[in-house]
């Protein structure tokens, strides 16, 4: 009996069938000690890029989802695009460190502070020697003849056509079996996707076909990470993530390799990238001079 989806049917090949992630939504409870270590490993008040050393711009779902999938198929090889301060990175080294799993664990960022940061947690909280975090450009690190990656994480540049490089090179290079996972896939459910979900639930369908199983995690999936920051008094931090999954950040969009029977192409992809992105703000025009004025005095009045 065929599976009834809603959210999200691909047309060209075969779902990831995972019973702990069903329809985009994290169906299994989420254990006290990984949220307890989240908490413990993250500035979880911090929900602007940089804003600390130890900030998080991925939810207690995301980092599940990862922990899950990284045991699940035991890499050799990882590699991480986008560093910002290191949380990924974390869960993606407690996993291993918890499966015992020997793997060469290397994150790619084209910021100094980011690498610093990350390679600073992994001392601190002793998740193991074979961290590798780099600087460099993306674009030209995934095309420098590293290959057979048995787990890829892509969260850097956004951007449609950086998301298509790298999707197409890591593809390409990694192993059959090998889970791919995009960040910021946004929602299936609310229809509402930055660029690597434009590129995850479009294009990458009908490229990847009967090559790869596809799944999601529905960037409205956050319940635990939602219930965790009221708990913590973090009632602030709140509308800034509503806001980000409202135009379409956050969620995952995961890739499991069969075979290498297809190679992924960079000008396909490019060739299914739409004309228009959606607008979610209607632009506001420039205050006049007079309301500049006004402004002005009541700042200096207090009002």
């Amino acid at each position: 009996m065929e599976t009834q989806r809603i959210g999200w049917v691909r047309k060209s090949g075969p779902h990831l069938e995972l019973d702990w992630l069903v329809d985009g939504f994290v169906v299994e409870e989420i254990p006290q000690w990984f949220i307890d270590y989240f908490v413990s490993t993250r500035d979880v008040a911090a929900v602007q890029p940089g804003q600390t050393d130890n900030c998080t711009m991925t939810t207690v779902e995301d980092n599940w989802c990862l922990y899950r999938l990284v045991q699940m198929v035991r890499p050799a090889r990882s590699l991480e695009i986008g560093i910002m301060r290191g949380s990924s990175s974390i869960t993606i080294g407690k996993a291993l460190k918890d499966a015992a799993i020997e793997c060469e664990q290397i994150a790619v960022d084209i910021d100094p502070a980011a690498v610093e940061a990350a390679k600073k947690h992994f001392t601190r909280y002793g998740l193991g020697s074979s961290y590798k975090a780099v600087v460099a450009d993306s674009r030209e690190f995934v095309r420098s003849g590293n290959d057979g990656w048995d787990f890829v994480f892509l969260d850097g540049d956004h951007h449609y056509d950086t998301v298509a490089i790298e999707l197409t090179e890591t593809f390409n290079r990694a192993r059959p079996g090998a889970m791919l996972v995009l960040h910021d896939t946004g929602s299936a459910h609310w229809g509402t996707n930055e660029d690597p979900g434009t590129l995850f639930f479009g294009a990458l369908d009908e490229e990847l076909g009967e090559s790869a199983r596809m799944t999601w995690l529905d960037s409205t999936s956050c319940s635990v990470d939602m219930k965790l920051r009221t708990s913590l008094g973090y009632h602030t931090t709140l509308p800034v993530i509503s806001a980000g999954i409202a135009v379409g950040y956050g969620g995952l969009g995961i890739i499991q390799k069969i075979d290498d029977s297809r190679k992924v192409s960079v000008d396909r992809l490019m060739s299914r990238k739409p004309a228009n992105r959606p607008i979610y703000m209607i632009p506001q025009p420039p205050p006049s001079a007079l309301r500049r004025a006004a402004s002005r005095a009541a700042r200096l009045l207090g009002i």
